[in-house]
């Protein structure tokens, strides 16, 4: 028995992409990237599959290659690996510059409905960090929602303080202060966990994100580590950007720690995100 694909996040955004040549291709969204190869959530189940040599050296940058969150097309073949041959629109995507000496579009991941960013109250807390994510959320067109986490670790005119802070620079984002630990704020959040819509933690190592997904899931699905006490510093537990379907019917879409953003978006969309605070200044 086959499954909806709506329940991975499919509709008539992505239907409507659908050209009449790809009625023999099988639609599927990335759950997970594992070097050349990919997990997909497909109607008959998760499969794993690779680009196809046409595709492959037909992109001109990264960027037009599959990332975590993306709807693909895949020729299903009997005696070998399936074989992505199509990126369908993105309705959204999360991206960042790219490592090396040339300047590319390196996609984080696609098609997220809700971002959740999410800071400690503790060593890591940084505005300016926040306003980064703020703007890469804004420009790749997802929802952000702030997430000031570990509550129980700071004292509670630090905590207030720096809540304070944060919403001054969220402008019209939500601003949630937890604590997995005393559950505090944990309610709250339910609100964006809706099925079929998919929601992206971001935000350095050690915040919290792998509690936080545990949280969600009622258990262990991502790796956890302590974070030590001498400077706060998390350890890097998640590795890969993976998608997780919750017995809700929401996704969730966990990223490796990232204590530096690299912009994709040009200065001016940066000032439009902070139009207010670019006017004060």
């Amino acid at each position: 028995m086959g499954i909806a694909l709506e329940k991975y996040g499919w509709d008539g955004f992505f239907s409507g992409a659908l050209s009449p040549e790809d009625k023999n291709l099988v639609p599927g969204r990335i759950s997970s990237q594992h070097r050349s190869l990919y997990r997909v959530f497909t109607a008959s189940g998760e499969i794993v599959a690779a680009v196809a040599g046409r595709m492959l050296n037909g992109s001109q940058t990264i960027a037009d290659l599959p990332a975590v969150g993306d709807w693909v097309l895949l020729r299903m073949r009997e005696s070998a690996r399936a074989r992505i041959t199509k990126v369908l629109p993105r309705r959204s995507r999360l991206s960042r510059r790219s490592a090396g000496e040339r300047t590319e579009e390196q996609i984080i991941c696609a098609n997220v409905d809700t971002v959740f960013i999410v800071t400690a109250l503790d060593h890591d807390f940084s505005v300016r960090r926040i306003e980064r994510y703020l703007s890469v959320t804004i420009d790749g067109g997802a929802a952000p929602v702030v997430i000031l986490s570990k509550s129980d670790l700071a004292h509670e005119d630090v905590s207030e303080e720096r809540r304070a802070l944060t919403s001054a620079v969220a402008l019209a984002a939500p601003v949630h202060v937890i604590s997995t630990q005393s559950k505090q704020g944990l309610e709250a959040l339910q609100q964006y966990l809706q099925p079929g819509k998919t929601v992206a933690f971001v935000g350095s190592s050690g915040v919290g994100k792998s509690t936080l997904i545990n949280s969600f899931f009622g258990e262990d699905v991502q790796e956890t580590a302590a974070v030590r006490e001498t400077d706060g510093t998390g350890r890097h537990t998640t590795t890969y950007r993976r998608l997780i379907l919750l017995s809700s019917g929401a996704l969730l879409l966990d990223t490796p720690g990232m204590r530096e953003v690299q912009l994709w978006a040009d200065e001016d969309t940066v000032d439009a995100s902070f139009s207010d605070i670019v006017e004060a200044a």
